[in-house]
């Protein structure tokens, strides 16, 4: 990704500089994995002979109990209430029933049956999908199938929560909320010209139910979403362009206008519906 990055922006658009400058504003989660991912990404996009022999690269990171790039149900209490009652919820348990053979039979060939989290769809299909992608093969008694199959159960916990949850709304704005207030406040932060939040699918997942259609595929491995402001000459006016793995986002219903070019101020009042004005006072358990 950060070759194709640097093709685009360095040697087509002449956007970013030729060599690595200083000021990137850079985040990742507490998961180690997601600074390797920036790690790696920024090794595509300026390679050592791009930077200076001692340059290193700046990072952001927040203890996980305030992470804003994940659901933040530590810090909220009304949005982990949510969460569970959405989870234990007759309409969301009728959804797993047509997979809980296929649960019983991968908890079967991965010996979890009685560990607790690892014998569920969740946690089952991100290490048969994992190892099925990186061609370290399948368990015994698994079949490709069942690894496709294993996605639909597996991300549905966290994709349904957003969409098909009634109170979806509102655990946009708990569980989004935080995050897109740093993603507009970006927008008016011109000291850099780049910024990267490095984060989880279910991360760009609930980003995208807020922002996409509600039907858009679950995020693959080392995915990305890619959002540019540009000036138009004519007016001045700032618009939004905004790609889900090279595709433009198609809009949320709601959102009035067209991500291959949104006015600022159009995005920007729609997300501001998901910002909590009180982040405290809304995450109270009434």
């Amino acid at each position: 990704m950060g070759q194709a990055l640097r093709a685009v922006y360095v040697d087509f658009l002449d956007f970013l500089p030729t060599n690595m400058p200083s000021n990137f504003q850079i985040s990742h989660t507490h998961v180690w994995r997601t600074r390797e991912s920036v790690e790696n990404l920024f090794h595509g996009l300026y390679p050592l002979e791009n930077r200076e022999p001692d340059q290193t690269l700046t990072m952001h990171v927040k203890p996980s109990v305030i992470e804003v790039m994940t659901a933040p149900t530590p810090a909220c209490p009304k949005l982990a209430k949510l969460v569970t009652e959405y989870h234990s919820s007759s309409e969301f348990q009728e959804t797993l029933e047509p997979y809980l053979d296929l649960q019983t039979k991968l908890a079967t060939a991965y010996n979890t049956t009685g560990v607790a989290v690892y014998n569920g769809s969740a946690a089952l299909h991100d290490i048969s999908a994992s190892t099925f992608c990186h061609s370290l093969g399948m368990k015994p008694g698994l079949t490709t199938e069942d690894v496709a199959t294993a996605m639909i159960p597996g991300t549905s916990s966290n994709r349904n929560l957003f969409r098909q949850n009634p109170d979806a709304e509102l655990v946009k704005r708990l569980g989004v909320g935080a995050w897109l207030s740093e993603i507009v406040a970006s927008f008016h932060d011109h000291s850099s010209p780049l910024q990267v939040y490095s984060a989880h699918d279910l991360s760009l997942d609930m980003f995208l139910a807020v922002v996409g259609e509600s039907d858009l595929p679950w995020p693959p491995y080392s995915s990305n979403v890619v959002m540019e402001l540009w000036q138009k000459e004519a007016d001045e006016s700032l618009v939004v362009r905004m790609f889900y793995e090279g595709m433009v986002v198609p809009a949320h219903p709601d959102l009035d206008c067209d991500l291959s070019e949104c006015p600022l101020e159009t995005l920007e009042a729609f997300l501001q519906k998901y910002i909590p004005t009180d982040f405290r006072a809304e995450c109270v358990v009434g």
